[in-house]
């Protein structure tokens, strides 16, 4: 069950794998995120097989061209046809009611990644956030690119509509008339971590990815959004983490061989009781070895385009730094939300094996393409020899960064186009 991916559900998938004695000693992974879009993995059982089903959750878009949207009205029965009886099965993580319940759904999954890592294995999440929406009907975002887009149509709430003017801050009919107002940034993040800290994780960092390449936002009361949190987790006090593997470089290497380097604390002399000794309040900064230093939890990295199918896939090094600071060559490294494959990919590229599950099928032909492209490389690599790739390949990835990183433990992929 190593360098391969499981379609269905992500659940019964690592049960799976636990059984047949799969271990990954870390896990990166980005789960869809709540009330994003919706991957049409639904599937009906019984009723009229002619009937076009509805559920009395959904919400029409009448400039859609007779389409129904995604979104699910709060306290809707989602799970029968309001036309024919039949039953509607989904095992899409995000699309759930209500921020609790996709909450839970996360941690029972991780819990479950938790039984197959080793025991000095980490979990990295790669989460993002949502905004509390008003009541009504949202304009829909045009473009095949957002085709599935659930946006202002998912409830994010954590009660039911209330009648206008009824709600607990006046507002009424509205989603986000519990404890989470209107226009309230949610806290996906925190609240995630905060559920998994309570499971049993230990929650060691908050990494912020900066995107570089933001998209714009029309928004004039807030900031325009332009990071994500990428969540760190351990699974015991102690753990594998190499630093050494991603560290970065001394903005002033020199500065230890100056003949006044300067000081941590700074160049201040001590007062009071050691006044007479006048000693310097910081130890002199003599620089380091290697060049390097402990990379800061900011990470700048550009998104990178995906010319296929899957919108939501992350850059190859949202997935690069956490796989060479949690894992080391031959190592299995596991994805419960396998998606478009960039975590295959990138750990086939390190020299590290890969475990996967996928809900949508449609998915299975880029990964595929993906992988089978990311072990060309490494066995040109392995025999010495410079990869051919075509230009559809290059569409995926750049290959000379890669052949590179054989002797630089942190290659730069940016300007790679995804």
């Amino acid at each position: 069950m190593i360098d391969v991916v499981q379609f269905g559900d992500w659940k019964s998938s690592l049960r799976e794998m636990i059984a047949a004695g799969v271990r990954a000693r870390m896990c990166i992974t980005s789960p869809p995120y709540f009330g994003l879009r919706d991957y049409g993995t639904a599937r009906w059982i019984g009723g009229d097989p002619h009937c076009e089903h509805t559920h009395s959750g959904q919400v029409s878009d009448s400039k859609a061209a007779g389409a129904i949207r995604s979104g699910v009205r709060p306290g809707a029965d989602t799970t029968r046809c309001r036309k024919c009886g039949a039953i509607r099965q989904d095992q899409q993580v995000g699309l759930e009611a209500t921020p609790e319940e996709y909450v839970e759904t996360l941690v029972e999954g991780f819990r479950l990644v938790r039984d197959l890592l080793t025991d000095d294995g980490t979990l990295w999440v790669n989460i993002g956030d949502s905004y509390a929406s008003t009541g009504g009907t949202p304009t829909p975002q045009r473009g095949e690119e957002f085709a599935n887009r659930a946006r202002g149509l998912q409830a994010i709430c954590k009660s039911k509509r209330v009648p206008r003017g009824q709600g607990r801050w006046g507002g009424g009919n509205v989603r986000g008339s519990g404890d989470i107002k209107p226009k309230d940034l949610i806290g996906i993040p925190w609240m995630l971590a905060f559920a998994l800290r309570a499971d049993g994780w230990w929650w060691r960092q908050d990494v912020v990815w900066h995107k570089v390449n933001s998209m714009p936002e029309s928004v004039r009361d807030r900031c325009t959004r332009s990071h994500e949190y990428v969540l760190l987790f351990s699974k015991r006090a102690q753990y594998y983490f190499d630093n050494e593997a991603i560290s970065e470089p001394l903005a002033r290497p020199n500065e230890g061989r100056l003949k006044n380097p300067p000081r941590f604390g700074g160049n201040a002399k001590w007062t009071g009781a050691q006044q007479q000794s006048r000693l310097h309040s910081g130890n002199v900064y003599t620089g380091t070895d290697t060049g390097t230093r402990n990379r800061r939890s900011v990470w700048p990295i550009s998104t990178e385009p995906l010319h296929d199918e899957h919108y939501a896939a992350f850059p190859r090094k949202i997935a690069e730094l956490p796989i060479l600071a949690g894992s080391q060559p031959g190592d299995v490294i596991l994805d419960p939300f396998m998606g478009s494959g960039t975590v295959a990919e990138v750990a086939l590229l390190l020299g590290r094996h890969f475990v996967g599950c996928e809900l949508n099928e449609e998915n299975r032909r880029i990964q595929n393409k993906r992988i089978a492209s990311a072990r060309r490389i490494r066995d040109a690599i392995e025999f010495g020899v410079s990869p051919k790739v075509d230009d559809s390949q290059l569409g995926l990835f750049d290959a000379a960064p890669v052949i590179a990183a054989n002797a630089n433990p942190d290659p730069e992929w940016e300007g790679a186009t995804g």
